[in-house]
């Protein structure tokens, strides 16, 4: 298995597949973490970007809850991963605050709430505006619902302790590698180089928002190319 990016995406799916007997591969062009993995504010939350309200229309409810489910499996699945590999990088369920600019919204946030808590038995609660200084110092909104399950963590101490688990768990990995990812027709696999020899997996995962183009050298780095230690 070779997979492109040693950021969140990528250094979990490897970790998640050496552990299951795979020999995997790990390929970026910068270092661990580089790119916005590295740099965000670790907000692992839970919830539909268009809210859950709008999507049961769109969607339907059974797919709805099955977009909004997937959310929370993924939460999961990361605090199980930090407990399990007993990585230290401030994972706490510190939940999530969803606030009221205007009465109206309020309102909303209370249909969502009894919906997520009814329907879909999921722990929500609401906090009325003579309430919310508890939570935010600030009498300027309308009130707010808290998601228990959304969650924190240092995404920095995140992708540093993860990748020595890796190392453990016997994960290739090459910094400043070729990659040539083959089109249809030209190959039946993907054909992924890593200096100075040839890798040829059974499949591949492409963990990197950048465009890799065929046999694009990321970089010169050839030194960097390491093995298992």
């Amino acid at each position: 298995m070779a997979i492109i990016g040693a950021a969140l995406t990528g250094l979990s799916a490897a970790l998640h597949l050496a552990r299951e007997g795979a020999s995997v591969h790990v390929f970026e062009k910068d270092t661990v973490g580089f790119g916005a993995s590295g740099r965000n504010g670790g907000m692992a939350t839970t919830g539909l970007s268009i809210g859950f309200r709008d999507a049961v229309p769109r969607y339907g409810f059974d797919t709805a809850k099955r977009y909004l489910m997937a959310y929370h499996d993924a939460v999961d699945t990361l605090e199980k991963l930090v407990t399990d590999e007993n990585i230290d990088c401030d994972f706490a369920r510190t939940g999530k605050l969803n606030l009221a600019s205007r009465p109206a919204h309020f309102d909303g946030l209370r249909r969502t709430h009894e919906i997520m808590s009814g329907r879909l038995g999921l722990e929500t609660r609401l906090v009325s505006k003579s309430e919310l200084r508890s939570e935010i110092g600030s009498d300027l909104y309308h009130g707010a619902m808290v998601e228990a399950g959304s969650a924190g963590l240092h995404v920095g101490k995140f992708t540093t302790e993860v990748f020595p688990q890796l190392t453990q768990a016997r994960v290739d990995y090459c910094w400043g590698g070729l990659v040539d990812m083959s089109p249809p027709g030209r190959s039946s696999r993907n054909v992924c180089r890593e200096l100075p020899g040839p890798v040829t997996p059974r499949s591949s995962i492409m963990a990197v928002v950048e465009d890799v183009r065929l046999g694009e050298e990321i970089t010169d780095g050839v030194d960097r190319c390491g093995d298992r230690r």
